[in-house]
């Protein structure tokens, strides 16, 4: 009887703090034909655009594993003409044109990695949190990395893909995703659907 005490107490244990974890929800989303294929004879121009994060650790992920990717032929570039860095792009048909006219004669692909959190948050996003209603102690966050490749000799995107995490606590104390964490997350899954379509 003791044991079966025991049992039960643990079992109960694991269903408490099980119900306490915030789970982040993982999707994936495409609107664009994938025509892309990878030739590292070719001269690809990166850039991180909105990343929302200083962390030194998760930028050099990020560059070492494009490069690991792309090769020798990946330029690593820090902004892009008149383009905020800092604020999103948005990649339109004027947008991929202005690229084509000042990128085109060096390099082959633009390749651009972009992030967004909605609600869209001016501040600080690894120190601030936002709180969906003043009398709930519910939090959310979505995160958006959005994967692109453009074709600059053509003029258009040859591949597009798009991770989305949710993440939504529904109680005041228990485990927390941090915002940092759950931008690895995001990065992470679209990174590992990408090596799926560039190695298979």
């Amino acid at each position: 009887i003791e044991i079966m005490r025991k049992i039960f107490a643990y079992l109960f244990l694991i269903v408490l703090l099980t119900s306490c974890i915030a789970n982040t929800k993982m999707s994936l989303s495409s609107s664009y034909k994938d025509e892309f294929i990878l030739n590292k004879s070719k001269k690809y121009l990166f850039i991180k655009n909105n990343l929302h994060t200083n962390d030194l650790s998760f930028i050099k992920t990020v560059d070492n594993d494009f490069k690991n990717i792309f090769g020798e032929n990946l330029y690593v570039k820090n902004s892009l003409l008149e383009f905020d860095n800092d604020r999103f792009v948005r990649v339109t048909d004027g947008f991929i044109d202005i690229m084509k006219e000042n990128y085109s004669e060096e390099f082959d692909y633009l390749v651009i990695l972009r992030f967004m959190r909605k609600p869209e948050n001016k501040d600080d996003l690894d120190n601030k949190i936002i709180k969906v209603k003043i009398d709930d102690v519910s939090i959310t966050r979505v995160y958006h990395t959005v994967l692109q490749i453009v074709d600059l000799k053509q003029g258009k995107i040859v591949y597009s893909k798009e991770a989305i995490s949710d993440y939504k606590k529904n109680f005041s104390t228990g485990i927390t995703t941090t915002p940092l964490k759950q931008l690895y997350d995001t990065y992470d899954h679209l990174l590992k659907e990408f090596r799926k379509k560039i190695y298979n």
